[in-house]
């Protein structure tokens, strides 16, 4: 492997963002770059006159319009967002109304921006980059193509660069078992519950642990469907600044109106974070400076911080009780909290006495706290990039098929029909490849749909089920018989697998006009979609 080799993770997160990179060496560092503190970075966003993004401390502390937060959570799956309960202006002083800017749109802007930003880091040493982004498991395959549309659309520097992307609880326990490593605190056979427990989301996953700690790295095994809700760190701080508001009732509503509103949301989140709720007699103080040289100061006792954590804290029990009793094929072991939230001396105790309580004979163990729980999914996601660094193909034990409509004459009548046309046969198989089809539709059909399939021990597995858009063109022919029609067209095939912690198939069916392929309105995408491949079907060759 080169010595100028890079795995660089980029960790979106709708709270904050972080940025890992990892050399050949060995070396792990958290990127820090202006508008970040100690390497966070804000996920807040906002456009200057001049169209250009602002992210971080800029955009949160910039004039005028509101900026644009919680971005993240507005991607298909993510849990709702009950915007009419949440003031985000109190402490993030911003809006999730984006109104005609997509989501997408926000997304590539900041990573664009932040990529050009790393490129005058990194141009001297000319580098070879292995880029990884995270991801939560609760998005719909809907939400996951926007994200990646999104990331592939910025074009990402590097000779040979690559792209992956990694499960955000996966890369947490990838990096708490490197933690771990030089101890027994991860074994092979452990069934692991991961909290991902962040700024806004509460994010839980079920892995079993395959490997050992020897020379093999410790694997995982995604066991039942993940979890989110909408709830984190920032609540805590919410209900301490209402405690504020309602002891200084003439605090300013926006937070970009007070003096160094940066340093002031940093205090507040501070006092959650030190917060350890052992004596009963806590005190711990804030003060925040207002225009006119006025100052606000305020004493946080120990009932009102263990107020203001009360509803996080159930809300977690609620997600660890929920995994526990789940009816799964495995008896949950361990438990690890990563996050900013994780790190919280207060909730890890209350944890802790919770599991004991609750399961007093050889039950689930927390696990110690992570010395790097705030930049564990970061962290975690460049080992991941390392690991997937040297695939070079996939090992096929099924044929993928695309089933697509077609029309067949029977009779004296036209009937509808599907067609299947084979994308991946049994063996070694490239990353991608193309194909042409021919679709035929009735006149009278309603919509239409493809479907992807695996033809596994004899069996017919439906992977993926995706509407036909209208190509609102003309037809290469039509056909007609007694009263009915029909219409014929010749389209594209394109699909690609996409590396990471799961392997995901990703599809784009255009329009063929082969009279003119690279006109001005060529070609027309007809069906873009993404779906996860099971590892029984397709697996990284060389395995991993």
């Amino acid at each position: 492997m080169e010595q100028n080799q890079y795995f660089i993770s980029v960790d979106f997160g709708a709270y904050k963002t972080v940025l890992t990179i990892l050399t050949t060496l060995g070396v792990l560092t958290t990127w820090a770059t202006h508008g970040a503190n100690d390497g966070i970075i804000l996920s807040i966003f906002k456009y200057n006159s001049n169209g250009q993004i602002m992210w971080g401390r800029s955009a949160a502390a910039s004039r005028g319009r509101e900026p644009y937060v919680w971005v993240k959570l507005m991607l298909d799956g993510s849990p709702d967002v009950a915007t009419q309960r949440h003031n985000l202006r109190d402490l993030l002083g911003g809006t999730v109304e984006l109104n005609d800017i997509g989501t997408g749109k926000i997304i590539s802007d900041f990573l664009r921006d932040l990529r050009d930003r790393l490129w005058m880091d990194l141009r001297e040493r000319g580098p070879q980059i292995h880029w990884c982004f995270t991801e939560p498991d609760c998005w719909s395959d809907r939400g996951r193509l926007e994200f990646r549309s999104a990331v592939e659309s910025v074009g990402w520097f590097g000779n040979n660069h690559r792209i992956t992307y990694a499960s955000e609880a996966v890369a947490a326990a990838v990096w708490a078992a490197d933690e771990y490593r030089n101890g027994n605190d991860m074994r092979d056979g452990d069934i692991l519950l991961v909290c991902d427990c962040g700024g806004s989301t509460i994010d839980t996953a079920v892995l079993q642990v395959n490997g050992n700690n020897g020379d093999r790295p410790f694997t995982f095994q995604l066991l039942g469907d993940p979890t989110s809700i909408r709830c984190g760190g920032f609540d805590v701080d919410l209900e301490l600044v209402k405690q504020l508001r309602a002891a200084h009732p003439d605090l300013p509503h926006d937070s970009r109106e007070w003096v160094s509103a940066a340093q002031a949301r940093q205090c507040i989140s501070s006092v959650k974070e030190v917060f350890s709720g052992r004596t009963g007699t806590e005190v711990h103080a804030i003060r925040i400076e207002l225009r006119g040289n006025r100052k606000v100061e305020y004493r946080f006792d120990y009932n009102a911080l263990v107020l203001a954590f009360k509803p996080v804290v159930q809300g977690v029990l609620r997600q660890i009780h929920a995994r526990i009793t789940a009816p799964v094929n495995a008896r949950i072991t361990k438990v690890i909290l990563a996050g900013g939230l994780g790190k919280s001396a207060y909730l890890r105790r209350e944890v802790e006495q919770d599991l004991a309580r609750a399961y007093p004979n050889a039950g689930p163990k927390l696990l110690g706290e992570l010395q790097h729980s705030v930049q564990a999914v970061s962290r975690g996601a460049a080992l991941c990039a390392a690991r997937l660094h040297g695939v070079q193909g996939f090992q096929s034990n099924t044929t993928i098929q695309l089933v697509v409509p077609s029309v067949a004459r029977v009779g004296n009548e036209l009937r509808e029909q599907s067609v299947a046309f084979v994308g991946i046969r049994p063996g070694l198989t490239g990353v991608q490849g193309q194909f042409s089809v021919r679709m035929r539709f009735l006149v009278t059909a309603p919509e239409q749909y493809v479907s992807v399939c695996s033809l596994r021990q004899a069996q017919t597995h439906r992977l993926a089920l995706h509407r036909i858009v209208d190509p609102a063109r003309d037809s290469v022919m039509n056909f007609e018989l007694g009263q009915q029609g029909g219409h014929e067209y010749l389209f594209r095939v394109y699909w690609r697998i996409q590396l990471g912690t799961s392997l995901f198939m990703h599809w784009r069916i255009c329009l063929d006009d082969p009279r003119n392929p690279n006109g001005p309105n060529a070609p027309v995408v007809v069906v873009h979609m993404l779906h996860r491949i099971p590892p029984q079907d397709l697996q990284p060759f060389p395995a991993v």
